[in-house]
């Protein structure tokens, strides 16, 4: 999905579509630095990232820092494809190459983990556990046991993308078509809030709450369907 097809909605719903008729919106700003629509579909974007950390999720393997203490994924830091926003799973070993898929790995809690490296248990090449809490420190999560010192050692990670700036209407859109509706109300809630002609407090509480009533059908429906599926992470509305 393009920026160009939310713009191009948003655009209808100002009326700045009709014929023969000067935009009062632009999508660009303008070249004095203006406030265009695609500013408040930037911050759409970063809003609905914010609730639902899975639209921009990436599962890879990166490589671990040493120590039990790591940082989320890190393009220069752990080979990682993506920056990340926010951790999500560590899910499984991935052996010393990255590539060989090794035991799984289950979540406890960074306070047990912490606990676990104060008995002294030596460093190792597999990974056991993790504990992440994102509401304490949202960059940090904690292993066991620690890696050792010089060692490669790789995990498949889940983790939420820092999405990229939009910076043109044919610029592909860093989250998925199913947030169209939800990116539309996102936008629509930026012009109407500012302090400009437009704004109009009513219209703009309206689309806020019809960007967070898209959110939560949309949580509602990932959690039911299909009947299998693993639910939602909880707190990903939190």
């Amino acid at each position: 999905m393009q920026a160009a097809e939310i713009l191009r909605l948003v655009s209808g719903a100002l009326q700045d579509l009709e014929p023969e008729t000067d935009a009062r919106w632009k999508w660009t700003g303008g070249a004095s630095d203006a406030v265009g629509l695609l500013d408040f579909l930037n911050a759409a974007i970063r809003t609905i990232v914010m609730l639902r950390p899975d639209a921009t999720a990436i599962t890879e393997s990166i490589r671990l820092e040493s120590g039990m203490r790591q940082r989320i994924p890190n393009r220069t830091l752990h080979q990682a494809s993506h920056d990340a926003l926010t951790l999500i799973d560590i899910t499984r070993n991935m052996g010393s190459d990255g590539k060989t898929p090794g035991g799984g790995i289950l979540p406890i809690t960074p306070e047990m983990i912490r606990g676990m490296g104060c008995n002294g248990i030596s460093t190792a090449r597999c990974i056991d556990n993790y504990g992440y809490d994102r509401l304490v420190d949202r960059l940090v999560y904690y292993i066991f046991p620690a890696v050792e010192p010089g060692a490669s050692v790789w995990v498949e990670a889940t983790y939420s993308a820092t999405p990229p700036q939009v910076s043109g209407e044919k610029d592909s859109l860093p989250i998925p078509d199913t947030f169209q509706s939800a990116l539309v109300h996102g936008v629509l809630y930026g012009v109407f809030s500012g302090d400009n002609e437009a704004s109009n407090l009513q219209r703009a509480t309206h689309h806020y709450e019809a960007m967070l009533k898209e959110l939560e059908m949309k949580t509602a429906t990932d959690r039911g369907w299909p009947v299998n599926a693993p639910q939602v992470r909880k707190g990903a509305m939190s």
